[in-house]
């Protein structure tokens, strides 16, 4: 008879409670033995129990996140994904070098809210259609977006600068365009979803640009 091959020593890859690798080379002596001693098989013990932990825990979050995702009135989701195309619209203007497009200010004192709006050419009320229309959505101080639905004399004189400026950025045929008539449009949560996805992810791009 053959003699019997020797058995090959591994390096123990069980880790300790501080997450610090073993590496003592050890003799197994079975095939499927991974740890050098006693020590090192109750780590493994310890180590498989967390792990399951770990993967029941993330298990139970995504769980969670779908039932919220789920239980997302749709008007929330219309929220959302007005609050992220907003947010895009002001760094695009921010990134072009625009100030509010009624007063043309280029500086504005910083609040809670943030120091700028995005304001819309024709409101969302009666032009749900062009909510998500970026030709439509420009940055705008606080003062004139909030100000131009309170007085009726203001609120012309706004909407008229506004008018002005957005003729030269953007052109007449464009702002007749915008000025209709158009379709009807009810976005479904499916379609408000993919909005705010694809405008978080132009808005993300928008800030590596401004903090180069």
């Amino acid at each position: 008879m053959s003699a019997s091959k020797p058995v090959k020593q591994k390096r123990c890859k069980i880790k300790d409670a501080d997450g610090v690798v073993c590496g003592a080379m050890f003799t197994p002596h079975r095939t499927f033995q991974m740890w050098c001693s006693p020590v090192c098989a109750l780590n493994k013990l310890a180590n498989d129990k967390a792990a399951k932990v770990a993967k029941e825990a993330r298990k139970r979050a995504k769980e969670l996140r779908e039932a919220k995702i789920k239980a997302k009135s749709r008007r929330k989701w219309e929220k959302e994904a007005q609050a992220v195309f907003n947010r895009f619209r002001r760094l695009s203007d921010e990134l072009a070098g625009y100030g509010c497009i009624s007063c043309g200010t280029m500086h504005v004192e910083s609040t809670v809210g943030g120091g700028w709006d995005c304001g819309h050419f024709l409101g969302v009320g009666a032009y749900p259609e062009l909510r998500f229309e970026p030709l439509n959505a420009h940055r705008q101080c606080k003062k004139c977006n909030g100000g131009s639905g309170k007085w009726a004399k203001k609120k012309r004189g706004v909407d008229d600068a506004y008018r002005i400026e957005l003729i030269k950025r953007i052109g007449i045929e464009k702002v007749e365009w915008l000025e209709g008539p158009h379709e009807p449009v009810k976005h479904s949560i499916e379609d408000l979803r993919e909005i705010k996805a694809r405008y978080s992810k132009m808005a993300r791009e928008l800030m590596k640009r401004l903090w180069r």
